[in-house]
């Protein structure tokens, strides 16, 4: 897959005038519990601001914006119990949930992509604990009841596809 689109993606994550809810910059974040974390808490302030989705950058440094390369590899990184980063995300988030990494070059340097959907079933936790940002910091869900009230009751409504008509076949489908 060409890197163009992410470069694109980049260069307009870089545009930000700060990290937001949704867009994170790090440099060589590696510990799995701590990217777990930033999963958890970018997948359900996602979701509850509608949007499609949110990203993790290693790479740029937040103040400066200035690319400036990483060593941090996902497709490398291990785990516990030397398991692969990507399958142990998979397992400590309940629901699963739904990351793409990507890696492409820069100018500058090496840069990781980070890409979350928003949680959509119910809020995603990592090691049994729900995450949420509060401006560009990953708090506990539990500590803002109000948060959680909301992404629940948001995430339950577009769950709920009762009383909407469900389209069936046609009678010329039935011959």
């Amino acid at each position: 897959m060409s890197s163009a689109p992410f470069l694109n993606t980049l260069h307009t994550l870089l545009r930000l005038p700060r990290e937001q809810g949704t867009v994170e910059f790090k440099s060589n974040l590696d510990e799995p519990s701590g990217i777990g974390r930033s999963l958890s808490a970018l997948a359900n302030t996602a979701a509850l601001g509608r949007h499609d989705r949110a990203w993790v950058v290693w790479s740029v440094d937040d103040a400066t914006r200035r690319v400036h390369g990483t060593c941090f590899d996902p497709f490398t990184c291990k785990a516990r119990g030397n398991q692969s980063l990507m399958m142990w995300l998979q397992q400590i988030t309940q629901p699963r949930a739904d990351f793409e990494f990507y890696e492409l070059q820069h100018a500058q340097g090496r840069v990781v992509l980070l890409e979350i959907q928003p949680s959509c079933s119910a809020p995603v936790a990592s090691q049994q604990q729900r995450w949420i940002c509060v401006d560009s910091h990953a708090v506990k869900l539990a500590d803002h009841p109000d948060n959680g009230e909301r992404l629940c009751a948001q995430l339950a409504q577009e769950d709920d596809w009762h009383g909407e008509l469900v389209p069936g076949p046609a009678p010329a489908d039935l011959a």
